[in-house]
């Protein structure tokens, strides 16, 4: 039985890992729905371009491996059960890849890196990684997965002065054309083709190609569409000392027992202990310190948001599992030197570290349950050859997926009080200026219509018909009761558009709307709205 266990090592630990994922997020599995981009931009980009769909670029880059994923999804369910089954399909195959990312490490390939019981402590800690719930078991997140992998591969190359082997070029240039870390991967593999063949032309030259390819076309991708320009210095210094010292050093550990400025200074602490740490280990660390400080730089510079990275739990998936890293072997290093009084001390703070990262661990071990919007009754609405589109809520908060049907919206309505707002009115509303997310400064893109309704009202669902469509593809519904109470849907434009609100918007008795127009359009008038009308219970 221990031969038999032995031999099939990798596949009972990825049995184990598939496990624990499923008992942390049981919902992606027993009630499954889409999440956030899963619904409103993968699988609705698989309806409507088809193959297309894996070459669409979105937040700035292309998405090979979910776009695969979730068109293998669409044509399996769509072929048996519509599109009901597709969230179940998706969630199984994050979930599969989530253990083979987590579990890498305890392969033969990497025992350099250790005993199988260190190695398995840091597969433990991936899967079990706290305050990250939004990155399991879903294919919108899997790249954070792929970052993991991608780091053990890259790091097994440098240390080992080798090329990577045709299976490797393959991994590699799926996860370039799947995640912004991917472009990290081509100056590594330049050094490791500089180590081993200088400057002579070779063989190997070949495995490069189709990874410069890759990297330079998410490079101009990115360039083009997701960097910030004219970012506030002051502003990315800010970002810059609170990602480093609050989040990747201080909350992961601390972030429930001390307040902001406890967390700075514990940051900091952290941070100077860390960097003795890697300054001792140097030689056999020099990689993943030096990747480490590659990544916080692209997540500083490159973060398409104007706020801190960090306030996005998936920002520090990756680099605090190579900081876990550097401290586990650190553990190590110094049980085997001799005893002393220096000894003592640097095992006895590592100590206190892994227990308080253990009961964040314990404490966050379970991750917060879906909101249970109706997956089966929304999907048995699908219809491939539908001509009006639903916009049916999803998990994550403001997020809707757009679903293409033929019932008739006056069917599925009755009973509802309406008010409706014509062209006239709409004509009439202000126009204001939209603040562009990736920048500090407010700019013009799309005109916006801003109005207030005649009564205060709660609101269940909202139908926009459209007399034209001249390339805006997403809108932003937002409703206010007050100034200092609101809350928003974006959806995918389309004829005829019928959106069913979320919960936190249904709860508000709405007074103020806000529509914004999320893509910028040459022209003037990006779309025509013939009219609006909102539906309520109430």
């Amino acid at each position: 039985m221990k031969q038999v266990f032995i031999k099939y090592r990798l596949l009972w630990f990825w049995l184990i890992g598939c496990l624990i994922i499923v008992l942390r997020r049981t919902d992606a599995l027993f009630y499954p729905q889409f999440w956030s981009e899963d619904g409103f931009e993968f699988f609705y980009e698989a309806f409507k371009s088809g193959w297309s769909s894996f070459i669409t670029p979105y937040a700035g880059y292309l998405h090979i491996i979910p776009r695969s994923i979730t068109y293998l999804a669409f044509f399996i369910s769509e072929n048996s059960a519509g599109i009901a089954l597709m969230p179940l399909i998706m969630n199984i195959c994050a979930i599969a890849i989530n253990s083979i990312c987590a579990v890498a490490v305890c392969s033969d390939r990497f025992k350099w890196l250790g005993s199988i019981y260190l190695r398995m402590t840091l597969g433990f800690f991936i899967l079990l990684f706290p305050d990250c719930h939004e990155v399991l078991g879903n294919v919108t997140n899997i790249h954070w997965w792929l970052g993991a992998l991608t780091f053990l591969l890259l790091w097994d190359l440098i240390r080992n002065r080798k090329m990577p082997d045709w299976t490797d070029t393959v991994i590699l240039s799926l996860v370039v054309l799947t995640t912004p870390n991917g472009l990290l991967i081509l100056p590594v593999i330049l050094v490791c083709y500089w180590l081993k063949h200088r400057f002579r032309l070779t063989f190997d030259a070949l495995k490069i190609l189709p990874v410069f390819i890759f990297f330079s076309i998410q490079l101009f991708l990115m360039l083009e569409s997701r960097v910030p320009k004219d970012k506030d210095l002051i502003m990315l210094i800010y970002n810059a000392v609170d990602y480093v010292f609050v989040q990747l050093f201080a909350h992961l550990i601390f972030g429930q027992l001390l307040n902001q400025t406890g967390l700075f200074i514990t940051g900091i602490l952290f941070f100077v202990f860390f960097c003795f740490l890697a300054a001792k280990l140097f030689k056999s660390l020099y990689f993943p310190v030096i990747f480490l400080f590659l990544l916080t730089g692209l997540y500083v510079f490159g973060a398409e948001v104007a706020e801190p990275a960090y306030r996005y739990g998936r920002y520090i998936f990756l680099p605090v599992i190579i900081i876990f890293l550097v401290l586990l072997l650190g553990f190590v290093y110094f049980l085997q030197q001799k005893r002393s009084a220096f000894k003592v001390l640097n095992i006895s703070v590592l100590c206190i570290i892994f227990l308080f990262m253990s009961f964040r661990i314990i404490r966050n071990y379970k991750t917060p349950d879906f909101e249970r919007f109706p997956w089966k009754e929304e999907a048995s609405l699908y219809a491939s050859d539908g001509k009006s589109f639903f916009h049916f809520p999803i998990n994550n908060d403001y997020w809707t997926v757009s679903i293409p049907t033929s019932q008739d919206r006056g069917t599925y309505l009755s009973g509802y009080d309406m008010f409706s707002i014509d062209a006239d009115t709409l004509r009439g509303a202000q126009n204001f200026r939209i603040k562009n997310s990736s920048e500090n400064t407010s700019r013009i893109y799309n005109p916006g219509i801003s109005y207030q309704l005649p009564d205060a009202m709660f609101i269940d669902y909202c139908c926009i018909d459209f007399e034209s469509f001249f390339g805006v593809k997403r809108i932003r519904l937002c409703f206010f009761e007050d100034e200092n109470a609101g809350a928003s849907i974006v959806f995918n434009v389309e004829n005829e558009n019928l959106i069913q609100v979320n919960s936190r918007m249904s709860a508000l008795k709405t007074k103020f709307i806000r529509i914004d127009f999320l893509e910028k359009s040459a022209l003037d008038n990006p779309l025509i709205i013939k009219s609006i009308t909102y539906y309520s219970r109430q």
